[in-house]
C-alpha cells in the first residue's frame, strides 16, 4: 500500500477515534506518557503472548486485531488476524485502535513505526516473570480493568509459590542448559524470562554469563556440563545422538526436559504454569 492511502487510512482513524469519555494517562515501559480513552473499546495485540495478557485480564471482547499465532485460549483464533512477526500497518489502522500494546522487545521497529503514525501504542517490556505481572497491571490500568487484572496476577503468584515450594523440598540445584534452537546452536542466557523461569523452577542456568538469546558452540555444551537439557523433543533427541556430547551429564543420564513450549516461549500469563512444570520436572515432583 503507498503512503498516500496509509496517510488516508490514519487520517481516517483519527476521525472516528476522538474518544467520547474521560481519559486515562499511564507510563509505559519506555518511558512514555500515555493517554486513551477510558475504556479503551479496540484493541490491538502485535504478539501471542500479549493477547494472552489481554485475555487474562478479562479484556477478550475488546480485542480487534491480533496476529497469525493467536492460539490460546481457543477464542483467540477468531480475532482478525493484522499480521505475523511482521504486522501489517495498514490492517491495524483499518480496524480501527483505540489502543495498540507492541512487545518492545518482540516488536521494537513495530513500536517504532506506530509511534510514526501517531497510534496511540502502549509499550511493554516482559523480559522477566515480574515484568510480565508488572504488564499485565499496566494493561488494566490502561483499559480500566485494574481488578480483573489483579486476580489474573494472583493466579500466577500462587503457581510460582507451588514451585518455589518445590524446589525449596530439594536440595540439589540442577545445572540446566536452555537450548532455543540446534542448528545453529542458540541458548536463553541471562537477563531472558526463561532464564528467570529456570531459576525460580531451582534451576542453574549454564548459560547465565551470556546476556540474552545467544549463539552457543559445541564445547560449550560440553565444558558446561549440564545435568539437565530444556529443548523441545526433536532436539534432544538430536543431541543424544551427537558422537562429541556422549559425556555430558544429561546425555549420558538421558536427562531431558520438555515443555509446551508455548509455556516458556511466551511472556505472558501461562509463563507461571511453565515454571511450576519445570520445577516439578527438574526436582522428581
Amino acid at each position: 500500500m503507498n503512503r498516500t492511502l496509509l496517510a488516508l487510512l490514519v487520517a481516517s482513524f483519527l476521525a472516528f477515534s476522538t474518544p467520547s469519555h474521560a481519559a486515562v494517562t499511564v507510563i509505559d515501559d519506555s518511558g512514555a506518557r500515555v493517554t486513551v480513552a477510558r475504556p479503551p473499546q479496540r484493541i490491538v495485540s502485535v504478539t501471542p503472548a500479549t493477547t494472552e495478557m489481554l485475555f487474562a485480564v478479562g479484556l477478550e471482547g475488546r480485542i480487534a486485531g491480533g496476529t497469525t499465532s493467536d492460539d490460546y485460549p481457543p477464542a483467540a483464533r477468531k480475532i482478525t488476524r493484522i499480521g505475523d512477526w511482521t504486522p501489517s500497518y495498514e490492517k491495524i489502522v483499518a480496524v480501527r485502535p483505540d489502543l495498540v500494546i507492541v512487545d518492545d522487545v518482540a516488536e521494537h521497529a513495530a513500536a517504532i513505526r506506530l509511534r510514526s503514525l501517531h497510534m496511540p501504542v502502549l509499550i511493554i517490556r516482559p523480559l522477566t516473570l515480574a515484568a510480565v505481572e508488572a504488564d499485565m497491571r499496566l494493561i488494566g490500568r490502561a483499559t480500566g480493568n485494574s481488578a480483573a487484572a489483579e486476580h489474573a496476577v494472583r493466579a500466577m503468584e500462587a503457581k510460582l509459590k507451588q514451585a518455589a515450594s518445590i524446589a525449596a523440598a530439594d536440595k540439589a540445584r540442577p545445572r540446566v542448559l536452555p537450548l532455543i534452537g540446534r542448528n545453529p546452536l542458540y541458548v536463553a542466557g541471562g537477563g531472558t524470562f526463561i532464564d528467570d523461569a529456570l531459576v525460580r523452577a531451582g534451576g542453574v542456568n549454564v548459560c547465565a554469563a551470556l546476556h540474552g538469546y545467544a549463539q552457543y558452540s559445541p564445547e560449550g555444551v560440553i565444558s558446561g556440563r549440564p545435568d539437565a537439557i530444556l529443548a523441545s523433543a526433536h532436539d534432544c533427541r538430536a543431541l543424544a545422538q551427537t558422537p562429541a556430547f556422549r559425556a555430558v551429564p544429561a546425555i549420558r543420564r538421558k536427562r531431558f526436559i520438555t515443555i509446551d513450549p508455548n509455556l516458556l516461549d511466551r511472556p505472558g500469563p501461562r509463563l507461571a504454569d511453565g515454571v511450576l512444570a519445570l520445577a516439578k520436572a527438574l526436582h522428581g515432583r
